[in-house]
């Protein structure tokens, strides 16, 4: 399976913000500013995931090209 891009994680990333804030501001009926803190908090974990995978791929790779000859 192909792995997506940094830009497609960003892009979630961005789209997750306004859902988060706007459910929050409308369902919940939390304050604008607080909002917005919250989901930008919330928006990014995709981020931190895409880095935590590239290290372990990294890591992977490396592994694998000090055990060949």
């Amino acid at each position: 399976m192909a792995f997506p891009g940094v830009a497609f994680f960003i892009v979630l990333a961005v789209i997750q913000f306004f859902i988060v804030a706007d459910g929050l501001v409308s369902w919940f009926h939390v304050d604008w500013l607080v909002a917005a803190n919250l989901s930008a908090m919330l928006s990014g974990l995709p981020l931190l995931i895409i880095f935590m995978l590239a290290r372990e791929r990294r890591l992977r790779e490396d592994r694998i090209q000090r055990q060949s000859p």
